[in-house]
């Protein structure tokens, strides 16, 4: 990676890739790279740096639900737990993925219209992704559901959301991009988008980003949502360690940490990361990366959102990393897990019962990670903002969690 910065040239090298650079409008070289592991527990999974073209791994599906629709509580559960459904949606949000593309023939997933998209890379349109990456994260969102084909997303009915495409990879998995991040966030805004997705990840930071990401957090009410890292160490990444954007770690499908996931104090809230099957180039693909625990997170962000549009992104924000489900410890937020799973029901359930505006205790600076708010929701961890209500804990017909005001 190459950093130009007044005039002097500093080079910096990545263990995983060497990128080509892009310069963005401050006069910095910043390179991205897509966040996603390969090789984990069996998982078949393409190369960040040379793009595998074997088919292995990729698969044809009837109709396939996978493992963390359950586990983030969305959709329709038939197991004795609560869902989140997406059928009672007042207003769909708009979801911008920002990554490699979208494959807009795919057979799983919605159909957009030209102006759904933008691709800021010379020569690549948005609609065609040779990567793959970005349809995979797409369709953890959005795939349809019901049609008998491949996967379900967290919002599998094409009427209840909006998608809008950024491209900024392309068909290597490389940048390519030449409108930087922040050029790419901000088409994101001029589309209309409430939430932000973004499963790309660097090492270096960036005062003009983080300040552009505050701006646009605090004066167009959007909630930005990024890979927190692969690298498997408490290195930050970014943009998802910037205080306004939340930082999403992996979990595998016992809900334990993936061994890839960052740790840092700016890990946020955590979602299901490894052997994650979603759309891909020509069919079906599992993928494991934190890039994949993101898009997660960002489609429950949009089915809670679009249950109760009345709240900001900021009371969403609230909502989502207070109700996280803690699975062990002390119940408490860390650097591992940030405030735990990412749970649609219990968000839903919590701004239910306490409004928008009772569900956030914090109106100072935003500092991110465990620093945002006190506490998360938990069997151990009841804190004083969860008024004397009795709510449903991990969705058990009958069995509740009661916040009496006591730690």
């Amino acid at each position: 990676m190459i950093l130009s910065m007044k005039g002097t040239i500093i080079a910096y090298a990545l263990a995983i890739s060497s990128c080509l650079a892009q310069l963005d409008r401050q006069g910095e070289t910043r390179t991205y790279l897509v966040q996603y592991k390969k090789n984990v527990r069996g998982a078949e999974n393409i190369d960040p740096v040379q793009p595998q073209d074997t088919q292995d791994g990729q698969r044809k599906l009837s109709e396939e639900i996978p493992y963390g629709i359950a586990m983030v509580r969305a959709g329709e559960g038939n197991d004795g737990n609560l869902y989140l459904p997406n059928t009672d949606i007042v207003s769909p949000k708009k979801v911008c993925v920002i990554d490699s593309g979208y494959i807009n023939n795919h057979e799983d997933l919605p159909t957009l219209d030209a102006t759904d998209g933008h691709s800021t890379i010379p020569g690549n349109v948005w609609s065609k992704d040779g990567c793959g990456h970005g349809t995979h994260c797409a369709g953890t969102i959005g795939a349809l559901g019901g049609n008998e084909k491949g996967v379900i997303g967290v919002i599998g009915d094409e009427t209840k959301l909006d998608l809008f495409i950024v491209r900024v990879f392309d068909d290597d998995c490389f940048w390519g991009s030449e409108e930087g991040l922040i050029g790419a966030v901000e088409k994101c805004i001029e589309a209309g988008a409430d939430i932000v997705s973004m499963s790309i990840g660097s090492d270096l930071d960036s005062q003009f980003e983080a300040d552009q990401f505050k701006k646009h957090y605090n004066d167009d009410n959007v909630l930005f949502i990024a890979a927190a890292g692969d690298d498997g160490d408490s290195g930050m990444t970014y943009p998802a360690s910037h205080p306004h954007v939340m930082s999403v770690a992996a979990v595998d499908e016992d809900e334990n940490r993936a061994h890839f996931s960052q740790f840092n104090s700016q890990v946020e809230i955590s979602g299901p990361g490894v052997n994650v099957i979603s759309t891909y180039k020509g069919d079906y693909k599992s993928m494991s990366g934190t890039a994949m625990a993101t898009p997660y997170v960002a489609g429950v962000a949009a089915l809670v959102w679009g249950h109760h549009p009345e709240c900001t992104n900021k009371q969403i924000r609230h909502a989502l990393v207070k109700s996280a489900r803690v699975k062990a410890g002390d119940g408490k937020c860390d650097d591992k897990y940030g405030f735990g799973i990412v749970d649609a029901w219990q968000a839903y359930l919590m701004i239910s019962e306490l409004g928008c505006d009772g569900v956030v205790d914090n109106t100072g600076e935003i500092l991110g990670g465990c620093a945002f708010v006190e506490g998360g929701l938990g069997p151990s961890n009841c804190k004083n903002w969860c008024k004397e209500i009795t709510i449903p804990w991990n969705g058990l017909v009958g069995t509740t969690q009661k916040c009496d005001f006591t730690e």
